[in-house]
C-alpha cells in the first residue's frame, strides 16, 4: 500500500486550476516537484496539506481518504520557503511549539527537543533568539520543529531557494543525509534542477497546473516526454529535421541542404515529415578524424572551451548550428579546433513530433 496517494486531484482557484493529479509514493520515499514559477507545484502540497480545499479527487494516507480531516490532525507538516519560524519564541519554543498540542509533560518535551538539537547540529543554541540565526540555522530549526510531532509526511515548499549557492548545497546534502537517517516520507517543491534530481526517488515535472511526467529522475532525464521538458532540463541541443530516407530500422533527417542525422523512432514516419532532434552534451563523442565516414560522424569546428573541474564544455559550430558538447574523456584528439570530428549516438537522440515522445 503506498504511503501517499492522490487520485484525480482536481483544484479550481479564481486564477488557477490543477488538473487531474494522479501519483503514489511509498512509505521512505521523496518525490521531488520540479517545474517553472506558478506551474502549481505549491498549490498541489497546500492542497495535500489541507491549507486550500480540494474541488475533487481524493488524498489519501496509509489507505484513508483524509480529504475532510482537519490540517492539525492530518499528521502532515510542512516546512516553508521563508521558514515561518516564530520570532518572539527561541529555538527552543519554536522546536517544541507542536509537541505542546501532544499531551505531553514538560520533562518529555525537553528530552525530545534535546533529541533533535543534537541530530540538526544545534546542541547550546536553545536559548538563542531565532532572528539572530544564521539561514542555514534558520532552515536546521525549521526542520526540527516540523519533525518533532513525529508527521507522516513532510511537505517542503523551496525551503532552500534563499539561501546562497554554496550553503544551499550543504544544506540540501544535510537534509538528504538526515532524511535516509530517519526514513519520512515527503514531497519536495522545488525550480532547482539539480536540487530535484539529488533529493529525488521520484521526479514530478509540473506545468501549467498538470503533473506532466513522473518517473524514476534518470528515467525523467533520460526520456523527457515533451520538447517543453526536453528544454527546461537543460538539453539545449535542438534541430529541426525533415525525414529524407528510411534504412532497416532507423531514418535520416536533413537538417539543411547537405547533412542528415540518422536516428530512430518508435513510430513510423513518412517521407517529407518534421521532426525536432534533442542531443544531450554528454552523446555527442570526439573521435578520430578516419572515422569521418562512419554514421554520424561530422566534421566540425570548436567555437570555444569551457573548463568545470572533472567535466570539460565544448561549444561547436556544427553544420552551421551551435551545439553543446559535455565531456568526462581524453580529449588529445583535439589537435586542430577548426577541424574536429565528432559522432552522435543516434541509440540516445531524443526524437520528436509534434512536441511529443517518439523515439
Amino acid at each position: 500500500m503506498p504511503h501517499l496517494e492522490v487520485d484525480k486531484l482536481n483544484v479550481v482557484l479564481t486564477d488557477f486550476e490543477l488538473k487531474d493529479i494522479n501519483f503514489s509514493i511509498e512509505k521512505g520515499n521523496v518525490l521531488s516537484l520540479l517545474g517553472a514559477s506558478g506551474a502549481g507545484k505549491t498549490t498541489l502540497i497546500r492542497a495535500i496539506s489541507g491549507l486550500i480545499p480540494i474541488t475533487s479527487g481524493k488524498v489519501v494516507v496509509n489507505g484513508r481518504v483524509i480529504n475532510d480531516i482537519p490540517v492539525h490532525k492530518r499528521k502532515i507538516g510542512m516546512v516553508f520557503q521563508d521558514f515561518a519560524l516564530f520570532p518572539h519564541l527561541n529555538v527552543f519554543g519554536n522546536i517544541s511549539f507542536g509537541l505542546k498540542f501532544n499531551g505531553l509533560t514538560k520533562k518529555q518535551i525537553k528530552i525530545e527537543v534535546e533529541k533533535l538539537l543534537e541530530l540538526f547540529g544545534l546542541k547550546g543554541y536553545e536559548n538563542r533568539d531565532v532572528t539572530s540565526l544564521s539561514g542555514g540555522e534558520k532552515q536546521r530549526v525549521a526542520l526540527a520543529r516540523t519533525l518533532a510531532p513525529k508527521p507522516e509526511i513532510i511537505l517542503f515548499d523551496e525551503p532552500l531557494s534563499a539561501i546562497d549557492e554554496e550553503l544551499r548545497v550543504k544544506l540540501r546534502e544535510e537534509l538528504a543525509s538526515i532524511q535516509k537517517q530517519l526514513g519520512f516520507t515527503a514531497i519536495y517543491v522545488t525550480h532547482d534542477r539539480d536540487e530535484a534530481f539529488y533529493l529525488a526517488d521520484i521526479l514530478g515535472i509540473f506545468e501549467d497546473g498538470k503533473l506532466i511526467q513522473i518517473d524514476k529522475p534518470q528515467n525523467v532525464y533520460n526520456y523527457p516526454v515533451s520538447t517543453s521538458i526536453a528544454s527546461f532540463l537543460g538539453i539545449e541541443n535542438r534541430l529541426s529535421a525533415v525525414v529524407d530516407s528510411v534504412y532497416v530500422d532507423r531514418y535520416f533527417g536533413k537538417i539543411n541542404e547537405d547533412t542528415t542525422v540518422a536516428f530512430k523512432s518508435k513510430e513510423s514516419l513518412s517521407i517529407g515529415e518534421s521532426v525536432e532532434l534533442f542531443i544531450k552534451p554528454n552523446t555527442i563523442h570526439f573521435i578520430p578524424k578516419q572515422q569521418i565516414d562512419e554514421e554520424n560522424c561530422y566534421q566540425v569546428s570548436v567555437i570555444q572551451r569551457n573548463e568545470f573541474g572533472s567535466k570539460t564544455e565544448f561549444i561547436l559550430d556544427f553544420k552551421g548550428f551551435k551545439v553543446k558538447a559535455m565531456t568526462l574523456s581524453d580529449t588529445s584528439v583535439l589537435t586542430d579546433y577548426n577541424n574536429v570530428t565528432i559522432s552522435i549516438d543516434k541509440e540516445k537522440l531524443l526524437v520528436y513530433k509534434n512536441g511529443r515522445l517518439i523515439s
